[in-house]
């Protein structure tokens, strides 16, 4: 797994030519997961509330 964290004015997220997210001033991160990673990412986040 990679993550990139950028600052940012301004950001947003387009899917099919729709914008889907968005946020102003803050944090981007820019997130690579591969296929083995996604079961242990999903169980070490279950206790998080």
């Amino acid at each position: 797994m990679r993550v990139v964290v950028q600052r940012s004015k301004a950001a947003s997220v387009t899917v099919d030519h729709q914008i889907v997210g968005r946020i102003d001033a803050g944090l981007m991160l820019l997130v690579g997961i591969i296929k083995k990673a996604i079961q242990w990412m999903i169980l070490s986040m279950l206790p998080i509330k």
